[in-house]
C-alpha cells in the first residue's frame, strides 16, 4: 500500500511521541538564572525535564530510528529562548494532504540530501498527545517563525541535528 508506506515517518513519530510525553513531566532548570541542558539519559532517568531537555530527548530517540530533526530556538526580547522540536515526516509537499490540509501547520525544508519534505513544528513541554502538540507548536512556529518574520529577522533559529 503506497500511502501506508509514505506515512510511515509521519506515524513513527505520532507512537514514539505519546509513548515519550506520558512518561515525562515538565521540570524546569534548578537555578533559573542558569540554562542547563541535560543528557537524554539524565532526562529519562528522572522522567523531566524543560523545552531544551524534552527536545534533546525527543530528537535523540527519532534520529536513533532514522528521522531527521531540528530545533527551533524561538528568542524573545527579553532574552528568554524556549525550544520546540522540527521533525522531517520524509512526506513530499504533493502528499501534504495525507496528513494535514492545513499549509499553516507543516514546513517545507530540504533533507540531508537536498530533497523538499514537510516538516513538523512538535511542542515537547505540552503533556498531551500528538496532535495536541502538534497544534500547539504550529501555531507558535506560524505565528513567530512566519508571521512576525522571526526566521527573516533572527528571533527564530533552525538548528539541525546531526
Amino acid at each position: 500500500n503506497k500511502t501506508a508506506s509514505i506515512l510511515t515517518n509521519f506515524e513513527k513519530i505520532k507512537i514514539l511521541f505519546n509513548e515519550f510525553s506520558k512518561n515525562m513531566t515538565y521540570v524546569s532548570d534548578p537555578r533559573a538564572s542558569v540554562e542547563m541542558v541535560q543528557f537524554p539519559s539524565e532526562t529519562m532517568k528522572i522522567k523531566g525535564g524543560d523545552c531544551d531537555d524534552l527536545s534533546v530527548s525527543l530528537s535523540s530517540l527519532l534520529e536513533s530510528v532514522g528521522i531527521q530533526t531540528a530545533f527551533v530556538d524561538f528568542i524573545e526580547p527579553d532574552g528568554v529562548s524556549h525550544v520546540n522540536l522540527l521533525v522531517n515526516t520524509g512526506i513530499s509537499p504533493e502528499n501534504s494532504a495525507l496528513i494535514t490540509n492545513n499549509d499553516k501547520k507543516f514546513f517545507i525544508r530540504k533533507n540531508v540530501t537536498g530533497k523538499e519534505e514537510i516538516w513538523i513544528p512538535i511542542e515537547t513541554t505540552s503533556q498531551s498527545d500528538f496532535h495536541s502538540s502538534w497544534e500547539i507548536a504550529s501555531e507558535k512556529f506560524h505565528n513567530e517563525a512566519v508571521n512576525k518574520l522571526g526566521l527573516v529577522k533572527g528571533n527564530v533559529e533552525i538548528i539541525d541535528v546531526y
